[in-house]
């Protein structure tokens, strides 16, 4: 018999790495979670696991769990923070799952409301966990703000 599936995604890091020099700052709040949801809107089924063993964060003690006891696909987290247009950003995400079972993906999004309109990024990031316990997958995004504000959004 199969253990049940259980996935989890956490988000510790998001910071602005600018593209003349090497000023580093931190512009998207919250990005461990310490605060729980302050400064995200959440949607869907998703809770946030706090000195949890069997969601082990990769920053700090709170970590983002979307599907928690596996209900289905249906999690949204998104924060808007401040950008100048047609500056270079860097974005570094872990992504995590628990169990070895299947495949889990988690969409990446960002989006500026300068010309054009869409998506200034958009991708589905998918992993497999390698055994039973947490495995992350670092994510680095560059993506290059067409507005003086940028939305981030996860969705399973």
């Amino acid at each position: 018999m199969l253990a049940p599936r259980s996935r989890y995604w956490c988000i510790f890091a998001l910071g602005l790495c600018l593209t003349v020099g090497s000023l580093s700052a931190q512009i998207v709040q919250n990005g461990s979670f310490e605060n729980n949801y302050n400064l995200w809107t959440a949607s869907g089924h998703q809770v946030i696991a706090n000195n949890d063993p069997a969601h082990p964060p990769s920053d700090g003690t709170h970590v983002v769990v979307f599907n928690n006891n596996d209900a289905f696909a249906n999690a949204s987290l998104s924060q808007t923070f401040t950008t100048v247009a047609n500056q270079r950003y860097r974005l570094a995400i872990d992504v995590g799952t628990v169990g070895e079972e299947a495949d889990q993906r988690l969409q990446i999004q960002l989006t500026g409301n300068g010309p054009g309109g869409g998506p200034i990024y958009s991708n589905i990031v998918t992993i497999a966990g390698l055994y039973a316990n947490a495995f992350y997958v670092p994510q680095y995004i560059t993506f290059v703000a067409n507005s003086t504000s940028t939305t981030l959004t996860l969705q399973d």
